[in-house]
């Protein structure tokens, strides 16, 4: 799972520049070791859990404003490349 999102954070890197930051919310009795490229955030009280209606492998691309620019049931890498298409302008390589 989390191999998958590390993938799909690289695409929205890709799409949306450098200033992206990525990071997997997980609860807080969560056994996953932080890695490097994607960092674990643990959602202690359940809080992000319960505004969101969370649940285990969901996905979210959370606009700079705060607002949702694209949710997943799981890390789609199509799923996101089609929000990034309707979002983002291709940066140059």
């Amino acid at each position: 799972m989390l191999e998958a999102l590390v993938e799909i954070g690289c695409l929205a890197k890709k799409a949306l520049g450098e200033a992206v930051s990525c990071f997997a919310i997980v609860p807080k009795d969560c056994a996953l070791a932080d890695r490097e490229d994607m960092p674990l955030l643990h959602d202690a009280d359940g809080e992000f859990a319960a505004t969101f209606g969370a649940a285990s492998g969901m996905t979210w691309l959370i606009r700079p404003d705060g607002y949702i620019g694209w949710f997943g049931p799981t890390p789609s890498p199509e799923g996101l490349e089609a929000a990034l298409g309707l979002i983002a302008e291709p940066t140059a390589a």
